[in-house]
């Protein structure tokens, strides 16, 4: 308490402009600073902020208080004192460290942190396949993904998100109609409501090429053409590579691979050359119009050539 105390009342006639000289020893009442700054009776640890703080943090210079100063070659980074190469950057309230990049949220930009504490502004776009969007929480563009998950949660390539709330065969992705002959792809989800009030599943996909026909159930048991395989690898005409590992991966030569795992989530991704050519629900919903429904627009995608019970 008592030194509390006169703590109160150094502060208050130092208030008043009155030099107090250090009072504190290490035995009476001592006060213990953090790593990279010492007590002064009169400091102003505010005084050698980061190169990046000198816009947001500013000091009275005609008043002084006792305070743990930083040390020569160290600097306030806001918190605690720091080598310079510790510093980082502060703009816009949003802090990074030396060297990070930060990608803006239409990702026209990216802005680096340099050593100056200043941020170095550089303008970016993504390429025509791909999309600005967060993946494993890491914000950038990234391949146009088409992405049919657990309990029928649909993200498409613009990177809007929906809910299938109804069973049937739909139309995920395929090359435009007339566009395009011999890169020709198509390819249909079968979801399933296996039981009153379940979630859909994505029961069977189908893979169509030219005169290829490849079906993967649930089981992640393959078919092509209507014969059953049982092999790993296979690579089939027209560079269509069929890869059965973790997942079932269909790869082809003009950058299509699609992807269905044993948790039921299928995955569309194209490539450059096809990005433009795309249509089905994957390439062709965007936002659902005001009044919609998500599921109204998605029946607009049912494959006309799969059975449906009306």
């Amino acid at each position: 308490m008592l030194c509390h105390s006169i703590t109160s009342y150094v502060s208050d006639c130092q208030n008043f402009g009155v030099v107090i000289q250090n009072w504190r020893t290490q035995q009476f009442c001592p006060l213990s600073c953090p790593a990279n700054s010492h007590y002064e009776t009169c400091a102003q640890i505010c005084g050698k902020p980061c190169p990046g703080l000198t816009d947001i943090i500013t000091c009275e210079t005609d008043t002084c208080a006792e305070a743990c100063a930083c040390d020569s070659g160290f600097y306030f980074s806001g918190t605690n004192c720091v080598n310079a190469n510790q510093c980082g950057c502060y703009e816009n309230g949003i802090y990074q460290n030396i060297g990070e990049t930060i990608i803006s949220d239409d990702c026209n930009e990216i802005r680096t942190c340099l050593a100056t504490g200043e941020v170095k502004h550089e303008a970016m776009a993504c390429k025509s396949n791909e999309v600005c969007q967060d993946r494993n929480g890491i914000h950038g563009c990234y391949p146009s993904q088409c992405v049919l998950g657990v309990g029928g949660v649909f993200t498409f390539y613009s990177g809007g998100i929906g809910q299938i709330t109804a069973a049937g065969a739909y139309e995920i992705v395929r090359v435009c109609n007339g566009i395009l002959q011999f890169e020709w792809f198509r390819v249909v989800a079968d979801v399933q409501i296996c039981a009153t009030g379940g979630t859909p599943i994505t029961a069977a996909v189908y893979v169509f090429f030219d005169d290829l026909v490849i079906t993967i159930n649930s089981k992640q048991e393959i078919w092509f053409n209507g014969m059953k395989i049982n092999k790993h690898h296979y690579t089939l005409r027209d560079g269509v590579l069929v890869k059965i590992e973790k997942d079932v991966v269909i790869i082809q030569k003009f950058g299509i691979t699609v992807s269905y795992s044993i948790k039921q989530e299928l995955s569309v991704s194209v490539g450059k050359y096809l990005s433009n050519r795309i249509c089905g629900a994957c390439g062709e919903l965007t936002a659902i119009p005001k009044g919609a429904t998500f599921q109204a627009q998605l029946d607009t995608y049912r494959a006309p050539d799969f059975p449906r019970c009306y």
